[in-house]
């Protein structure tokens, strides 16, 4: 990776602030609308007095830091436990779906069958980074479901 991403990630390691990792999505993820939306997310959950997980925000700008910038918008909520969650689909069987954890990752994802009617289904809980080079060794779904060409 890049110098601009490791400098990215000490950056990331050093917030502990709702606020401060606001401001770090809007100066990183300049491209799509990642800090729009968490910036409205953060809005209703207080309507809802739901307190969102620093940890898991973490997680999930390091997931997308790693993606480098080079992927398609996810949709993005926050569940009512404070975790942040995103998920990309293409089609019914084509889906993948993160809530990140201060350390992990609770995936699904589905794929098309070239055997059956029935999607694969893939679940369970893995690293961040881990994940992030699952999804590569196996190439899951990343040319046109992730990452954009």
């Amino acid at each position: 990776m890049s110098d601009k991403y490791s400098q990215y990630v000490l950056r990331l390691s050093q917030l502990d602030k709702l606020n401060e990792l606001l401001a770090f999505s809007k100066e990183v993820f300049t491209e799509h609308y990642i800090a729009q939306r968490i910036e409205e997310l953060f809005e209703l959950c207080r309507e809802d007095d739901v307190v969102v997980s620093v940890s898991s925000l973490k997680s999930m700008l390091l997931f997308l830091l790693k993606l480098n910038n080079n992927f398609n918008v996810p949709a993005i909520a926050i569940s009512e436990d404070g975790l942040c969650c995103l998920n990309w689909k293409k089609e019914n069987f084509h889906i993948i779906t993160l809530q990140f954890r201060s350390d992990y990752i609770d995936y699904v994802v589905f794929l098309p069958s070239q055997e059956s009617n029935r999607p694969i289904v893939l679940n369970g809980k893995m690293g961040i980074l881990d994940f992030h080079q699952l999804l590569i060794e196996q190439n899951i779904a990343i040319r046109n479901l992730i990452v954009v060409n």
